[in-house]
């Protein structure tokens, strides 16, 4: 099967989501996500998760100006649209009827993650905005959200793993163990959450493809070796 052709059969697609902030020249907006808003746009992420529940996330990072993630999307959906209206109420604090056209319309978009990112880049934007020292107005994000693809276990775990070590290659830290906002350095039960998605995810994705010649175990090792040169326990 051609590495750069998804498997149709497949019951989850895979998606490395970049949001970047507008351009650092503009001067209302220097250290536009400092610590403390990185962890506010963090804590916004996955709140917002627990509406687009069936989206699973398997890693991230928010370093600087932007914030990478790696998100599992299942094709097929099985909430019911009571379950919809109850996440909808709980994320904005207003109700929802299961029985509206609105409701309809979100559960048909709860497995699109662009639909989810915009969403999110939109309502993120505002929350920022009303919440700013400086009380800022416009967009937060300088383009359209990046939205990549990852069509088979090389490029996902490629991908995986070159964003847990952004913060080490930015320059933040020595270790990433030592960065909380990113996946190991992250607080209990977050870090377990996502490496239980993603040793699940992994290990279904690398069966599925036929030309792959590396076991998961054997996968896991390399990683393990790999992350072992930034000094990272891998668990």
């Amino acid at each position: 099967m051609n590495k750069k052709i998804l498997n149709t059969d497949a019951d989850w697609q895979y998606n490395h989501v970049i949001f970047k902030t507008v351009s650092k020249g503009h001067a209302s907006d220097r250290g536009l996500l400092c610590k403390r808003k990185r962890k506010m746009l963090l804590d916004e992420l996955l709140r917002f998760l627990k509406l687009y529940s069936p989206i699973e996330m398997l890693g991230f990072c928010i370093i600087s100006d932007q914030a990478h993630c790696i998100f599992a999307i299942p094709k097929e959906l099985s909430i019911s649209l009571k379950q919809v209206a109850s996440q909808y109420e709980a994320c904005y604090d207003t109700p929802m009827d299961a029985r509206s056209h609105k409701c309809h319309k979100l559960r048909n978009e709860l497995n699109n993650i662009s639909k989810f990112a915009q969403r999110f880049a939109r309502d993120f934007t505002i929350t920022f905005n009303s919440k700013s020292l400086f009380q800022r107005e416009g967009s937060l994000w300088g383009s359209r959200f990046q939205n990549i693809t990852l069509y088979n276990w090389k490029s996902l775990a490629k991908c995986w793993s070159s964003v847990e070590l952004s913060s080490v290659k930015a320059g933040l830290v020595t270790n990433p163990i030592m960065y909380g906002l990113g996946l190991w350095g992250a607080e209990e039960p977050l870090r377990t959450d996502c490496l239980k998605n993603f040793h699940r995810h992994f290990k279904r994705l690398s069966c599925q493809v036929n030309q792959s010649t590396i076991s998961y175990d054997d996968f896991l090792c390399l990683l393990k070796n790999m992350l072992a040169e930034e000094e990272v326990k891998f668990n």
